[in-house]
């Protein structure tokens, strides 16, 4: 099971190198499967250790959008994460020809964090 503190450097090993958001997939399909372990997924509240800031965003939104969905407090270091230029979840700007139809397709919090990927995302399992 991942947990957020996990993210940023399963994100960044190199076994991942081709599909670095496997973990972030991971992590909701664990979310989504282990219902009973969420608080412990969110570590009390403790934002992630290290990660760029396009990592930690993505991590915020996906956090967000789970506990919003699922009527869980949202961790405070999770409001934080913001980008100053919107991108899609692989990093294309969000005013590209890709990035509208994503941004069309994305829940409602990715347009806090700046990050945007499919709502169907969140479903993963």
């Amino acid at each position: 099971m991942l947990t957020v503190r996990d993210l940023p450097e399963a994100m960044c090993d190199p076994q991942f190198r081709h599909g670095r958001f496997r973990p972030v997939v991971q992590f909701i399909m664990d979310w989504n499967d282990q219902p009973q372990r969420r608080a412990e997924m969110l570590c009390g509240g403790e934002a992630p250790p290290g990660g760029t800031p396009g990592d930690l965003a993505l991590v915020a939104a996906v956090v967000h959008g789970l506990c919003e969905r699922d009527g869980i407090g949202v961790p405070e270091w999770v409001l934080s994460q913001r980008l100053d230029s919107p991108v899609t979840m692989s990093g294309r700007p969000a005013d590209s020809d890709w990035g509208r139809w994503v941004v069309s397709q994305a829940p409602p919090v990715c347009e806090v964090h700046g990050v945007f990927f499919e709502a169907d995302l969140l479903s993963a399992r």
